[in-house]
């Protein structure tokens, strides 16, 4: 019997934490892009894992990962440490934030092609991409030096493409191009 109840509970747990999770539902094509690219610079992994599907984002689903566990890290160790990015979708322009950039800042979303009653879409995204600049390693081996808190950018286009799973739209491919075609 107890066994029974367990087994109860931990599906009961289960289901109840996928709940929580973020969904793309009742979000039009552009907002689950627009989610997608805000996932960044918000280190909101979940969100951008609710607007993929079929794999589409791994590699940037991972970089956020990863730049999460860094960023929390480093928090546990410098109490007092500020935040580790400012989302660059948040930035107005001007000065510079004290904390470096991170993410999709100035995104223009076009459509392409597709029929919004025909389940597929495509959409090209234009953004600039910011990045937290990295030490040299003189920098790195020097126990005295500041981390950085300058920012990089770089321009993007992305190729998208949507579909309808279960009635939400997802992103089930991007196609990057290495800067903004004109």
């Amino acid at each position: 019997m107890a066994a029974v109840a367990a087994a109860i509970f931990i599906v009961y747990s289960i289901i109840g934490s996928r709940a929580l999770l973020p969904t793309t539902e009742g979000m039009d094509p552009v907002q689950v892009i627009e989610s997608y690219y805000q996932g960044f610079g918000k280190l909101d992994h979940e969100m951008m894992e609710a607007c993929v599907t079929g794999g589409a984002g791994k590699n940037d689903i991972n970089a956020v990962v990863t730049f999460f566990v860094m960023s929390k890290t480093r928090q546990a160790y410098e109490f007092n440490a500020p935040p580790p990015v400012f989302p660059a979708h948040e930035w107005q322009g001007g000065d510079l934030p004290a904390s470096p950039l991170f993410g999709a800042a100035d995104l223009r979303v076009e459509w392409l092609a597709g029929d919004y009653n025909g389940g597929e879409l495509r959409y090209k995204a234009d953004y600039t991409f910011w990045i937290p600049e990295q030490l040299t390693a003189e920098e790195a081996l020097n126990p005295d030096s500041a981390p950085p808190s300058g920012s990089l950018s770089y321009p993007r286009s992305d190729i998208l493409t949507l579909v309808r799973k279960r009635g939400n739209w997802r992103i089930a491919e991007i196609n990057r191009v290495l800067g903004m075609e004109t």
